[in-house]
């Protein structure tokens, strides 16, 4: 089996072959011009279990190896906010409804399958086994409870680092969730993520963060800029922040559940509807929370269906005390029965009428649910072919422009890549590469020469570009390729120059040996 065109899957291929081979101590010479350790690439969890599994099986591909740890994965996420939503709520019929819908969530299969990387799906899944953890710590008084969240972050963080974030905003939540000693838990929330943070230097080095930190990898800025640019966008958002303060006002949760169900769906519902607002046709960008709003959707769901079968199981219990009373009352006492009966009637109007009260509004949720569940799965399954995994990719673009790559490029020579095509090279061959998305790790004017040559008109500027960073061959995605993204919307400038002599063409894909 082999995963969809779109998948990252096939880079956690490529690492972990080399890492099977070579181990974590090289740098990688495939991407980044040789420039970055592989430890810095991929965690060492994800990598060192699939080589593991693989000696046991070699007859096994990585990518059946690959496909099977997802689906793994996928129950683990489910089981583990189905705990979670029971111990913070203390109603296991909330933990399971929550199980379940997560479990059938329409978008974690889509992302998982179609866009996933396996570490990140496999930190997405720790998420709420972290929160669990230091949600028992929280309300503990002893200190060696903190070992057990330290632990777990740090798995967390030595799986992969950037999917991390879902769930050090999630112990946020928990520890303001908590109405009474909110600043001790922030203290606690904030030990465990330094602790965490610290043991995973360990693996890392100071280098791995530092090189995160400052590179411009951020939309072209550091992390650093890119916080202060956060500030001063976030300084325009106070209208909207106020209205979610306003929201939360008036919602008013009553309990731990609620408080973080609200905080949870609030924090990363906003971080979506400012992405969506600000390039609703960049889906991919917008989507990048949508795992987390997905899951916010199944706490609440799971709650008010909890509250909603709680409540009709009360109606139902006060109709049979009517009937148990009309049928034991003898004749000698029906003035005292009558009596009983009108006060167990006005007792069961009372809760009924509140039940109604409550009732529109909880019934339009449902329904919203329910619509989003149907229409998800029905659009999931009407482009089931974006996202399910293959059994051939003989016929693909990737596979293609890959296998006629390995007859031309020699060892020694580098080819630039846009697209999907860079997902899938390295998992197939040993080929050095110029990706065309996020290398600018490894040079400063990275990102410049990647804009040229794909987004630029003229050929002689792309060309200029190129060879200052020694690339030999360049692969063009024309419009009527079969590759997903099509990065090159002025192609034909590369046909009209003669520094790009066409090498290989088939059904819209070309490859150039760029003349030195």
């Amino acid at each position: 089996m082999f995963p969809a065109q779109t998948s990252f899957i096939p880079i956690t291929v490529a690492l972990t072959k080399y890492i099977e081979a070579y181990g974590f101590s090289n740098n990688y010479p495939y991407w980044y011009l040789g420039s970055t350790p592989v430890r810095y690439l991929i965690g060492p969890v994800v990598p060192s279990l699939l080589v593991v599994f693989h000696k046991v099986l070699p007859s096994v591909s990585f990518f059946d190896l690959s496909i099977v740890a997802v689906l793994l994965f996928q129950f683990l996420t489910a089981l583990g906010w189905g705990l979670l939503a029971w111990k913070l709520s203390g109603k296991r019929l909330i933990g399971v409804f929550v199980l379940v819908g997560v479990f059938i969530l329409p978008w974690h299969w889509v992302s998982a399958f179609g866009l996933g990387e396996v570490s990140a799906i496999l930190a997405q899944a720790m998420t709420p086994w972290v929160l669990m953890a230091y949600a028992k710590y929280q309300i503990s008084n002893t200190k060696y409870q903190i070992l057990l969240p330290v632990t777990a972050i740090t798995f967390l963080l030595l799986t992969n680092t950037t999917a991390s974030i879902s769930a050090i905003v999630g112990l946020v939540i928990l520890a303001i969730s908590n109405s009474k000693d909110q600043i001790a838990n922030i203290k606690k929330a904030a030990l465990v993520i330094l602790g965490g943070w610290a043991l995973s230097m360990l693996w890392y080095g100071p280098g791995y963060y530092l090189t995160i930190f400052g590179a411009p990898s951020i939309g072209g800025k550091s992390a650093f800029g890119a916080f202060f640019g956060l500030v001063n966008f976030v300084r325009g958002l106070v209208p909207i922040i106020l209205v979610i303060v306003l929201v939360w006002w008036r919602a008013r949760p009553k309990n731990f559940y609620e408080k973080f169900v609200l905080g949870w769906l609030t924090i990363f519902g906003s971080m979506t509807l400012f992405r969506f607002i600000s390039d609703f046709d960049f889906w991919m960008d917008w989507t990048s929370w949508m795992g987390e709003v997905e899951v916010g959707v199944a706490l609440l769901a799971g709650h008010i269906l909890s509250q909603s079968l709680v409540s009709k199981k009360r109606s139902t219990n006060l109709e049979t005390d009517l009937e148990v009373i009309s049928q034991s009352r003898s004749g000698l006492r029906q003035h005292h029965m009558l009596e009983e009966k009108s006060k167990v009637r006005e007792s069961w109007l009372r809760h009924v009428f509140g039940y109604f009260e409550i009732a529109p509004q909880t019934r339009i949720l449902i329904l919203i649910t329910v619509i989003y569940y149907a229409a998800g799965w029905g659009l999931a399954w009407q482009k089931r072919d974006f996202w399910l995994p293959r059994r051939s990719i003989e016929n693909t673009v990737e596979y293609k422009v890959s296998y006629e790559l390995a007859s031309l490029v020699r060892p020694e020579e580098t080819v630039f890549l846009s697209g999907s095509s860079v997902f899938w090279l390295n998992a197939l061959f040993d080929i050095r590469q110029v990706r065309g998305g996020r290398d600018e790790v490894s040079r400063s004017d990275w990102r410049p020469m990647a804009w040229e040559v794909r987004e630029g008109e003229d050929a002689a500027s792309s060309y200029a570009a190129l060879s200052g960073f020694g690339i030999d061959y360049l692969v063009v995605h024309k419009e009527n390729s079969g590759e997903y993204y099509h990065d090159f919307p002025f192609s034909d400038k590369f046909e009209n120059n003669s520094n790009f002599q066409k090498v290989f063409a088939d059904s819209g894909d070309l490859i150039f040996k760029i003349k030195k």
